[in-house]
């Protein structure tokens, strides 16, 4: 699926995912399966998005699901509407509309499905929905004590969830650094000042680079392409990653260490002319000593 950050067309290629091997956390091997790699179709098997329709066309996309008859469910965080469209890209209905009623949302900050439920964390009323892609909306949870950042939902109905305010960075000039992140469960979101943290892990990377109009002359930004923290959930099993590793910890529901799962495959090497490359280009846009500097650091 490919996004721009205002109108936005959605591809949906043909995949074939790859299999890793788990291994359970002491390094015994718990299972193995043929490892293939992704192969990626070379043109997509559908496109929806049309400019000039207000139905097809996107701003902010939150998530995508698939019913079990195929339909496609979009969720727009612009307009806060859950599309629905056909196999074939057809718009047919929206299930949600911008507002603070029932079946409504103020802003989509997570969504998630599982067969043909659907679940929408709005940040803004400290609200879970959920519908069905057949009959709309079907209820509201209340998160008591702030609604925690929604990750995942695990098929009990626990969601994993990371606290919801700023996390503080510590960046030195010309240097990729990490801040940590708390994970945890939540069962009960009435209760949701009770949660059960799983650790704190390592979080999202930012650079420093030099600013003449920072205190300090330092400024920080966060960096795409280093390491992030990545949760999600599988049936009852609750998945914490670091994009900057080869591994991935499994959890169950209530929270115990099970397994880790192996990335089967070494991370590419960098292409030193087109990083060189892309600088160039990068500091061909600017202007300004200050966002130079960041783009060189970069």
């Amino acid at each position: 699926m490919t996004v721009s950050s205002t109108r936005s067309w959605i591809l949906i290629p043909a995949l074939l995912t790859a299999v890793s091997a788990c291994t359970s956390d002491t390094g015994s091997a718990r299972g193995t399966g043929t490892a293939a790699q992704w192969q990626v179709a070379s043109e997509p098997t559908l496109r929806i998005g049309t400019e000039g329709v207000p139905e097809a066309e996107f701003s902010r996309i939150a998530g995508l699901a698939t019913s079990t008859a195929g339909d496609i469910v979009v969720a727009d965080g612009g307009s806060s509407e859950l599309r629905v469209f056909s196999q074939r890209g057809q718009f047919l209905r929206s299930l949600s509309r911008s507002g603070s009623g029932p079946g409504e949302m103020q802003t989509i900050t997570w969504f998630g499905h599982s067969g043909d439920s659907l679940f929408v964390a709005d940040g803004m009323s400290g609200t879970v929905s959920t519908f069905t892609v057949g009959d709309g909306f079907v209820t509201r949870q209340r998160f008591e004590g702030g609604l925690p950042l929604v990750r995942a939902r695990l098929r009990s109905g626990t969601f994993i969830v990371e606290p919801n305010v700023m996390r503080r960075m510590h960046v030195k000039l010309d240097e990729v650094s990490r801040d940590t992140v708390r994970v945890g469960l939540v069962a009960d979101p009435s209760h949701a000042d009770s949660i059960e943290w799983l650790g704190s892990f390592p979080g999202n990377s930012f650079f420093g680079y030099r600013h003449s109009q920072v205190a300090d002359g330092l400024a920080g930004s966060f960096y795409t392409l280093g390491g992030q923290v990545v949760s999600g959930a599988s049936g009852d099993r609750v998945w914490i990653g670091d994009s900057a590793r080869d591994s991935i910890a499994i959890y169950d529901g209530g929270g115990q260490l099970v397994a880790h799962a192996v990335w089967p495959d070494p991370p590419e090497s960098w292409d030193a002319a087109t990083v060189d490359g892309t600088m160039k280009a990068a500091l061909a846009k600017v202007d300004t000593p200050d966002q130079k500097s960041r783009v060189r650091t970069l």
